[in-house]
């Protein structure tokens, strides 16, 4: 258990958020297999290729990507690889390792940099989202907010919240937005307590409300709204 002056400082330590990081990406993994993989086998093959391949010498999320190919899937062009099940969790797993250098060498400031990139891809990979589909949203809160650690920060949940439209979706479909985001708050809302986030009830509805106001996949899961006579 966590002492109280740990909890007083900060939600979570960067160590603590590390191993929490490498838990979720666990978990996405064995998602996106659809089977209780080992850890032995995830080791095997996303945490050492990453460890062993990644040059650490571009950001941009394709290429960082096509660090891990074989020459045969290169050929198959960055569609291929935009739209890959496991690029989520690659991306999460370069910076997690970034990350985790960066600390051991005392740079806190980039491991806490790399931290925020790699949570912001294991919440797309939670939410089986692809590459390139993120690489948009993230592009439009970029501009909104002005900063790249506001951003990826709220990323994995903005994503989550998006996962959870699909997956608590009623049999008749949502009524409204204003439905999904009555039943999927409180959700949203301990998930993200687990990424050191805090959001009061009433500012969580109007901020959930305008995540799914900009989900990409909106009208095919909400009515549109009637316009005015």
């Amino acid at each position: 258990m966590r002492d109280q002056n740990s909890m007083n400082r900060h939600p979570y330590t960067l160590d603590e958020l590390l191993e929490i990081t490498v838990g979720n990406l666990y978990a996405a993994y064995k998602s996106v297999k659809r089977s209780e993989v080992p850890w032995e086998r995830f080791v095997e093959q996303v945490l050492g290729p990453v460890a062993k391949y990644d040059l650490g010498e571009t950001d941009r999320p394709l290429d960082i990507l096509l660090q891990y190919l074989s020459d045969e899937d290169r050929a198959k062009g960055p569609e291929f690889v935009s739209r890959s099940s496991i690029g989520p969790i690659a991306l999460s797993a370069t910076y997690f390792f970034r990350a985790d250098r960066a600390r051991k060498e005392g740079h806190a400031d980039h491991a806490w940099s790399y931290l925020a990139d790699a949570r912001y891809w294991c919440g797309v990979a939670l939410s089986q989202k692809g590459v390139d589909a993120a690489f948009q949203l993230v592009q439009g809160d970029l501009s909104r907010s002005g900063g790249k650690g506001r951003a990826a920060s709220f990323g994995p949940i903005k994503q989550y919240a998006f996962g959870l439209v699909e997956s608590e979706k009623p049999s008749g479909g949502w009524q409204s937005r204003s439905q999904a985001v009555k039943k999927i708050k409180d959700k949203v809302l301990a998930y993200a307590k687990t990424q050191g986030k805090s959001m009061s009830g009433d500012q969580a509805m109007k901020t959930i409300d305008g995540w799914l106001g900009s989900m990409p996949e909106k009208d095919q899961y909400f009515p549109k709204k009637k316009e005015r006579a």
